[in-house]
């Protein structure tokens, strides 16, 4: 996807894409991007070739014209930088990947809503969902495959234009995708990079 700005920025090609994370929450994403061949920033957003937005405590309800009713470790200073960087990475026409609340960011970002509490579920502790795949994960994966996530809410209504790419067997959109945008609700960097396929979207999404 990256090959095109590349072109045009007049840049090498054996040069590592540079990926600017929102919020330093784990060890696991700058992790994985490094075994994908890919470099992280957690401050030069100007100079990044593209956004990850990661996991971590729920968005704030009032962002999305809600009270809040079950949503905990809301950081709305965060939420709105997250915002704000989304909106800047968009124009600039450089990737954004959303994982676990970094969908819940972009589907908000959008304009859609989220279920503040998905019975059987929690953020606490690791659960592998059967989902039904879609459109280019269909392609890439098979129709159905298993993912690992950890998260109490999800999306309500998804916002218009966003093409869903998965969807578990408890009826939880799994994925989603728009232009330069790719966001997904489990977690790809706590999967196995040489076994598991789904790891391989950090790479194909941002190389």
């Amino acid at each position: 996807m990256l090959i095109n700005y590349f072109i045009a920025a007049g840049i090498k090609y054996n040069m590592r894409p540079l990926i600017f994370i929102s919020n330093d929450v784990s060890d696991n994403y700058p992790a994985a991007l490094e075994r994908a061949g890919l470099n992280h920033t957690y401050t030069d957003y100007e100079s990044a070739d593209g956004l990850l937005i990661p996991g971590g405590g729920d968005v704030a309800p009032c962002l999305y014209g809600r009270i809040n009713d079950n949503s905990v470790l809301s950081d709305i200073e965060l939420d709105n930088f997250e915002l704000f960087m989304a909106g800047r990475f968009l124009i600039k026409n450089k990737p954004i990947m959303g994982i676990c609340r970094g969908l819940q960011v972009l589907n908000v970002f959008f304009g859609g809503t989220l279920c503040q509490h998905f019975d059987g579920h929690n953020a606490e502790k690791d659960k592998q969902i059967k989902c039904t795949f879609y459109g280019r994960f269909r392609d890439a994966f098979g129709k159905y495959g298993i993912v690992r996530c950890r998260h109490h809410q999800k999306v309500d209504r998804l916002a218009d234009g966003l093409n869903i790419l998965a969807v578990s067997d408890d009826n939880c959109i799994e994925a989603f995708t728009d232009k330069n945008v790719l966001a997904v609700q489990f977690h790809p960097e706590r999967m196995n990079a040489d076994g598991d396929k789904i790891f391989g979207i950090f790479k194909s999404f941002f190389s």
